[in-house]
């Protein structure tokens, strides 16, 4: 199939789908979000790639939304195959609400996930490493608990709050200093 824009690795996770659907067929795959707003938008394309696989009983697409929270906590797995990343909200949100996570070693993941232990980690654009990921993940699936839990907690120091409180002690010490 042509080449399609990946930054997010959405098509990456589309095609990998029915090696891991063979093998699994009770998973569900949901993609939340538009591109729309994205240099890389390749939503179109992801959706005929999904109908050219024979996917659509298999796949759900939601739109752009609010409640991602909500997803979030209503997930078995959360899956981020991006090409690159800087830190990622997304992942960092994902992991907070203790979703058990697969997402690729690029940017700030590997300092997040210890894998196996917090998540799993893939190299970028790899299918067979997503999939091989995903594999592993699945037999340990009676620890996904455990890993949700772990994953929260290696995201706890980038609380909002927490840090927003640290930058208040900072002012308030610096104020001090130069009373």
């Amino acid at each position: 199939h042509d080449a399609l824009p990946i930054s997010k690795g959405v098509p990456l996770l589309v095609d990998a789908w029915p090696t891991i659907f063979a093998k699994h067929p009770e998973l569900y795959l949901v993609i939340v979000g538009s591109g729309n707003r994205s240099f890389d938008d390749c939503e179109g394309q992801v959706k005929e790639r999904v109908k050219q696989l024979g996917l659509e009983r298999d796949v759900a697409f939601f739109p752009e939304t609010d409640a991602v929270v909500d997803y979030l906590q209503a997930t078995d797995a959360w899956v981020f195959p991006t090409e690159y990343e800087g830190f990622s909200l997304a992942l960092a949100e994902a992991m907070g609400c203790g979703c058990t996570v697969l997402a690729t070693s690029v940017g700030a993941a590997p300092q997040l996930i210890q894998h196996g232990r917090s998540g799993f980690l893939f190299p970028p654009l790899e299918t067979q490493a997503l999939i091989n990921a995903f594999e592993e993940a699945l037999s340990v699936r009676d620890q996904w608990p455990a890993i949700g839990a772990a994953a929260r907690e290696s995201v706890t120091p980038y609380d909002l709050d927490l840090i927003a409180g640290r930058y208040a002690e900072l002012c308030r010490s610096l104020a001090s200093v130069s009373e």
